[in-house]
């Protein structure tokens, strides 16, 4: 009876750890799975070539799977004249069990900017690099099968949009 009592007594004093460390658990071996989600999704509704008008130049998006278990894309800008100019080389992938958003813009740095997967929910990814200059946050939102929105800011700098639309259903 001794024992069974100091068991009650440091549950009741200590329940508030316990019932942390609990959900903390269950979060940690719930993450994979969840984290594997927002991948799924994406490689299934990004992939084939988005086109949006920005400025007067039309943008394209090209997303493909890769044989490594990856999206690649890419992304290039058209002017009224009709003069091409690569944008910039695109990666989703998981590192240690997150969702991460690497662009690669030629010329401004030598290798990819990793964002990590901050927020998802069914349709919407937020992309996250706290020391980027801008931006800071990358949001892809799925609108419905032949439309991807992007969004690209800063807490305290404009907010980019691009309204894309799928070229091939």
């Amino acid at each position: 009876v001794n024992s069974v009592g100091l068991f009650i007594s440091l549950v009741h004093k200590n329940k508030h750890t316990l019932l942390r460390n609990l959900y903390i658990g269950l979060f940690l071996l719930s993450s994979a799975n969840v984290m594997a989600q927002p991948f799924e999704e994406a490689a299934q509704s990004w992939k084939g070539i988005w086109k949006t008008t920005l400025n007067g130049k039309t943008v394209y998006e090209r997303w493909s799977g890769s044989k490594d278990g990856f999206l690649s894309g890419d992304s290039w800008k058209v002017d009224a004249n009709g003069d091409s100019a690569y944008f910039e080389k695109l990666r989703l992938f998981m590192k240690n069990d997150t969702l991460c958003y690497e662009p690669t813009i030629p010329g401004e740095h030598s290798g990819g900017i990793v964002f990590q997967l901050v927020q998802y929910k069914t349709g919407q990814w937020l992309f996250y690099h706290p020391t980027n200059e801008f931006p800071r946050f990358i949001r892809y939102t799925l609108k419905d099968k032949d439309h991807l929105e992007a969004i690209i800011y800063n807490e305290e700098e404009e907010v980019i949009m691009f309204n894309y639309e799928r070229m091939n259903p």
